[in-house]
């Protein structure tokens, strides 16, 4: 069964189609919370949050994109409801007001550049350093492979500012190597 089967089976009361459709999409956000919070314990609390909010929003659901993007956004939005909450985002005023930049089209290739440079440990330890915006960035576009649409609809922000986030964080993450003297920085 496709997965917009899924979703309309779901939406009809099915609960065996939503659990599928759950299942199918856990290791993704909860691959993408741990990620973003660098906190096992807080992405697996908003993960099963998430889950919740799908479960009892299913009906609201407008299959636009993939399931696991819907998903994610509410994770994200659950995430920084809790930092709102705790006072502890930093810069969150700046979410929304990065500048508009476009990148030419040699940014992939820095950027596999840079990430092939880096053992995985290394780049959790960079990947705390960036602020949440652009490790989002980061994650969504490295990790899971959307594309620059389905990233700023997971951000609710334009492709440009997209673009910049990923951009900037390429060059502070490039900028870490040099500082620690890798592949040849």
């Amino acid at each position: 069964m496709t997965e917009r089967e899924l979703i309309k089976k779901a939406q009809a009361g099915h609960n065996s189609a939503l659990n599928q459709l759950l299942l199918d999409n856990y290791s993704i956000l909860k691959g993408y919370l741990i990620k973003l919070t660098l906190q096992k314990e807080l992405a697996e609390d908003l993960t099963q949050e998430t889950l919740l909010k799908a479960v009892t929003k299913i009906q609201d659901y407008e299959p636009r994109g993939k399931f696991s993007t819907w998903l994610i956004v509410i994770g994200k939005n659950l995430y920084f409801d809790y930092l709102r909450k705790n006072k502890n985002l930093r810069n969150y005023e700046e979410y929304d007001s990065v500048e508009k930049n476009r990148v030419g089209n040699q940014e992939a290739s820095a950027e596999d550049h840079v990430i092939s440079g880096l053992t995985f440990e290394k780049m959790r330890e960079t990947l705390g350093t960036l602020s949440r915006e652009k490790r989002s960035v980061f994650i969504l576009k490295h990790y899971y492979g959307y594309s620059y649409k389905e990233i700023a609809e997971i951000e609710q922000c334009p492709i440009g500012t997209i673009r910049s986030r990923l951009h900037n964080s390429i060059e502070d993450i490039r900028r870490v190597m040099e500082e620690e003297g890798l592949d040849g920085f």
